[in-house]
This record gives C-alpha cells, structure tokens and sequence, in this order.
C-alpha cells in the first residue's frame, strides 16, 4: 500500500477560522451549543465542518456568587481558558454563559482574537427584528441573577428602540430555582414536563404585562427550548451565539 501523503489541508474550506467554546458553565449549556452550532452548519462530509476546540471546565468560581456576594472572581479561570484556546489555534472564543458575559472585559483586553458571548449576540439579532414577522419591542428575560440584577439585556439594549421586561422577585425565584433544576441534569420527560409549564407560566406573566417575545438569557434554557409553545417568538441565547459564531467562521456559506 502506498504511504499516505501530507495533502494540507483536509478539507474544502481551509479558510474557515477555527472556534474556542470556552465552557462548563454549565456542561450540559456547553453541549446544546456545540450540537447546535454542529447542526447548523452547511458541511455535505466530515472534513468540511467547522474545527472547533472546547475547554470545558466547571471548575471556575460561580459567577452568580462573584456578584451577589463579592465571592471569588472567574475572571483569572475565564482567562486562562481563553489564553488555552488561543494557544490551541482558536480564531475566535466563545462563552456559552450569559452571566459570564459580565466578566469578560478584562478576557477581552488580554487575548488577540475576538470574544463572543450570547448577550451580544441575541441584543443584535433582538434589534434588527432578523426572522421575525413582527420585530419585538418588549421581550422578557429569563436569565439568571447577573443577568437579572445587572440588567445585561437592558444594557446591551441600551438607546435602541427595545426594552425589557424584566421579572418580578417572586418571578426571578423561579427563574433561578427553574436554572439550577435544569443544571442538575434531570431530562427525563417526568422533570421536563413540569419544568416547561413552569416556564410557560412565566411567559404568561410576562404578557400580562406587555411582553411581546421571550429571550431565554441562561443557556440552560437552551435544552427545553423547542419544547415552548409559540404564544411569543422566543430567542433562544445559547442558539443565536452559535449562529454568530458560525457567521464569523465561515462568512462565505
């Protein structure tokens, strides 16, 4: 049999850049991005999907605890697992965790590549109207307490003709106690079921009080996505950032 030969590049896209998830917070966010991210892209075999490289580690400081009570920073875990990506050969980094977008500034200043969280990538798609009949004006956040307490979407949202409705406390509590049932990895129909007409429930609040559509900012939220109704569009974070990323990968589809 002949040797094999070195041919480069083994693929028909050698210009596609190649993608750093900087993940585990939490996994199972993590994996719902990388099979999204997987699925949406246009790839007729193997070798001409995207190269991607995942850091998946849960063993950072809680970023909800940073912030409510001044607890350890993930800032230097953050970093470090950006820098490892890069090291890696990742063009780009992204953060499949909408309350570590808070944290990201200084990550953002050291590392040379750009870095891409699903705050930014769902306000974007949330300001253009993109896919939508109707482009929303007042969407309730579900997220969890950074993006609560920190108004990350309203902040992102900023000066732009959108504003969000925000959870009441009572509401936010279930949001919070809903985030941590999906983290601790129950997906059998038996706690799937409960947990979206917990959701729905929420939803129905929200419309209550003038929300015209759902942003789902916590990327566990991800997981039960499909499984809403379609009372209200719903953009799910974990998806659009996946759908950015890809963007900038692969910019000629």
């Amino acid at each position: 049999m002949p040797a094999a030969t070195d041919s480069g590049h083994f693929t028909d896209r050698p210009h596609d850049l190649t993608i750093g998830v900087l993940g585990g917070m939490g996994p199972l966010a993590t994996v719902d991005f990388f099979g999204a991210l997987v699925r949406m892209t246009p790839a007729d075999r193997d070798w001409n999907h995207l190269h991607i490289v995942v850091d998946n580690n849960p063993r950072m400081p809680s970023r909800s605890r940073a912030f409510l009570f001044q607890e350890a920073s993930p800032v230097p875990y953050l970093l470090a697992g950006a820098q490892r990506l890069v090291a890696m050969g990742a063009h780009l980094v992204v953060v499949p965790c909408n309350s570590a977008s808070y944290f990201l500034a200084p990550v953002r200043a050291a590392v040379a590549v750009p870095v891409l969280d699903p705050v930014t990538a769902t306000a974007a798609i949330i300001v253009t109207g993109q896919g939508a009949e109707r482009p929303p004006r007042r969407p309730l956040v579900l997220g969890g307490m950074v993006t609560h307490q920190a108004e990350l979407y309203g902040q992102a949202l900023a000066g732009t003709h959108v504003t969000p409705v925000r959870p009441t406390d009572d509401e936010q509590d279930e949001v919070v106690a809903l985030i941590e049932a999906l983290k601790r990895g129950g997906h059998s129909e038996a706690v799937v079921e409960p947990l979206v007409e917990r959701v729905e429930a929420l939803v129905t609040a929200g419309m209550a009080r003038g929300a015209d559509s759902v942003i789902l900012g916590c990327t566990e939220f991800g997981l039960i996505a499909a499984r809403l109704s379609a009372r209200l569009p719903v953009y799910d974070s974990n998806e659009l950032l996946a759908r950015k990323a890809l963007e900038l990968a692969r910019p000629l589809l």
